[in-house]
């Protein structure tokens, strides 16, 4: 007769055997869930930057241009706003109106134009390279024989210029721009009768050219010269005005300093606009044009 095994056993069995199953069970679903489970961030993921704005003027006002760079060959006239608006928030083109300046670049050739606008939420800034073919900086022309000045004329050196076409200046495209020249001039310490006078021209793309020539003076009556005819001096500074002083002469030669008067005073204390004026008078009685000296205080 067999012996029957114990009850006992037989339930312990059936419980590892379940255990097991369901461990199995366990596995195969985490395994399975898992994939899925990371689909589902990646795809949360991407929504939350589809949120995110891409265009960064939809944040504020900005300058756009449609390319890098504008070329000019001198023919027509040079836009440059071509191609350049102003767009507010939400990429809507504003009407606010854009300023444009010709800075020099890397070379003659090469130059940078700054764009400036004033909005609502302040001041935007863009730029973009200006290349200028065909073109070869501005330049004067001299006459080959400079006019003759009185010594009331040295203020205003330009008017004497000749205007036949020997006094010329060309922007580098062939315009003329003889009308912006401006002079400015240095007596000679050592002769009253020359001059030394600086002419110069900046044309529209912001080159600057000198030329420089020595004019001789006729005097017909007595004269004073100075060396400036506008000065600026610091706030609390010494000042003499007798310093600005070169010539102050006859016809002859003959000096007249000491009887040069200077009318108008200079307050160094105080910062402001002033004014000086000299004149001599000969020993007939001839009195000079008056020279005017402009003193800024600051």
């Amino acid at each position: 007769m067999k012996k029957r095994k114990p009850v006992i056993i037989g339930i312990l069995k059936f419980l590892i055997v379940a255990a097991a199953l369901a461990n199995l069970a366990a596995l195969f679903f985490f395994d399975y869930k898992i994939p899925d489970f990371g689909k589902s961030l990646k795809t949360s993921s991407v929504r939350e930057e589809e949120k995110i704005p891409q265009d960064p003027s939809s944040d504020g006002y900005a300058i756009q241009v449609d390319s890098d760079s504008l070329t000019y060959d001198g023919t027509g006239t040079l836009d440059l706003l071509k191609g350049v608006s102003l767009t507010g928030p939400e990429g809507i083109v504003s009407d606010a109106e854009i300023f444009a300046h010709i800075k020099t670049g890397d070379s003659l050739k090469k130059k940078v134009i700054e764009y400036t606008a004033d909005t609502e939420q302040g001041q935007v800034t863009a730029s973009r390279s200006l290349i200028l073919s065909r073109y070869s900086g501005p330049s004067i022309q001299l006459p080959d024989t400079l006019p003759q000045i009185g010594d009331d004329q040295l203020d205003s050196i330009m008017d004497v210029m000749p205007s036949d076409g020997s006094f010329h200046a060309d922007d580098g495209y062939g315009n003329d721009i003889t009308s912006s020249v401006k002079a400015s001039y240095t007596a000679d310490s050592s002769d009253s009768s020359v001059v030394h006078v600086i002419f110069t021209v900046t044309n529209s793309y912001n080159d600057t050219v000198s030329e420089a020539a020595d004019l001789h003076m006729i005097h017909t009556k007595p004269f004073v010269i100075l060396n400036e005819s506008a000065v600026t001096v610091p706030l609390n500074s010494g000042f003499d005005p007798m310093s600005y002083v070169v010539f102050a002469e006859d016809v002859d030669g003959t000096s007249l300093i000491s009887n040069l008067q200077v009318q108008g005073t200079v307050n160094t204390a105080a910062a402001g606009d002033y004014a000086l004026t000299y004149q001599v008078t000969s020993s007939n009685g001839t009195v000079s044009d008056p020279k005017i000296l402009k003193v800024t205080v600051q």
